[in-house]
């Protein structure tokens, strides 16, 4: 994997995420939102921010699992995106596993009779996972 092309990726899914999600109006009483594809993206951003910082620190990433990437972090990374996202550690944990499979998940959303997602939380960690690339790995 060439590590600047992972971060310049996240960095990219994580602005494309941003504009789906942007409410637009499209008449005078609707609002449109690219909720699926905000949600696989932002996800995507986090997972490629996250494997970013396990290749600069040396680590071999694979998966698309963000409790496992999650799990390859230096803690003083670790704590820094627990910090930024405003959670105590355990509920910050229970949150990331909750989303861990969203990649996956969301990818195939048709295929589910029922799906979740915590979009203050996955909002709140896709900014500090962009934070932690910025300050962790230099290209």
């Amino acid at each position: 994997m060439n590590i600047r092309q992972v971060k310049s990726s996240s960095a990219a899914f994580y602005i494309a995420s941003n504009r789906c999600l942007e409410e637009r109006r499209i008449g005078p009483e609707s609002l449109e939102i690219i909720l699926v594809p905000g949600i696989v993206c932002a996800v995507f951003s986090i997972e490629l921010g996250l494997k970013a910082i396990i290749l600069g620190a040396g680590g071999k990433p694979s998966g698309h699992k963000l409790s496992q990437l999650f799990a390859k972090l230096g803690p003083w990374v670790q704590n820094e995106i627990i910090r930024a996202v405003g959670l105590e550690q355990q509920a910050f944990l229970a949150e990331l596993a909750a989303i861990s499979d969203a990649f996956v998940q969301w990818r195939y959303v048709y295929e589910h009779t029922e799906v979740t997602m915590s979009m203050g939380f996955l909002d709140k960690l896709a900014v500090a996972t962009q934070a932690a690339v910025a300050h962790a790995v230099d290209v």
